[in-house]
């Protein structure tokens, strides 16, 4: 994995846990930082077979919206960030990480403005559109779980 991974006694352990709202303690089993979408495949398997739940966190803006993190590792994907735009198809690809200001900052913006009519969806959105779909917990607003990603 190239990103790293932090847990309970390490010595980065209270700077990685922590959320945007400081009010929030958060206290999951480990906070797993990836850089790329394969440290996120090698952390939901690592989490798959030791039983331990996943929980993703872009910001750390929806710290309070769990009870517990015990038995779980937070993903926080702020250091996956990247915007790719494909204006004649009128696509978007935007990294896990990344702010909606990266978006809409030019030269994204003017990318957008040759594309007729049709403006991105914020990636959160359009996550909960697919999982809805699929009828996955990530459309009922739990954390999703490795048990949930491998039986889907």
């Amino acid at each position: 994995m190239s990103g790293r991974v932090s847990a309970p006694g390490d010595l980065d352990w209270d700077e990685a846990r922590q959320a945007w709202n400081l009010a929030v303690d958060q206290r999951p089993a480990a906070v797993a930082i990836p850089h790329s979408a394969d440290d996120v495949i090698a952390i939901v398997d690592f989490a798959s077979e030791r039983g331990l739940r996943v929980t993703a966190q872009g910001t750390g803006h929806n710290a309070r919206a769990y009870d517990t993190l015990a038995g779980t590792i937070l993903v926080k994907t702020q250091e996956m960030r990247g915007v790719e735009i494909d204006a004649e198809a009128r696509v978007a690809r935007v990294a896990a990480g990344t702010l909606w200001i990266e978006v809409t900052e030019p030269p994204q913006r003017s990318a957008w403005r040759r594309s007729p009519a049709r403006r991105p969806t914020s990636a959160s959105s359009a996550t909960r559109s697919a999982a809805a779909r699929r009828g996955s917990p990530a459309s009922t607003g739990s954390p999703p779980t490795a048990s949930s990603r491998s039986s889907s």
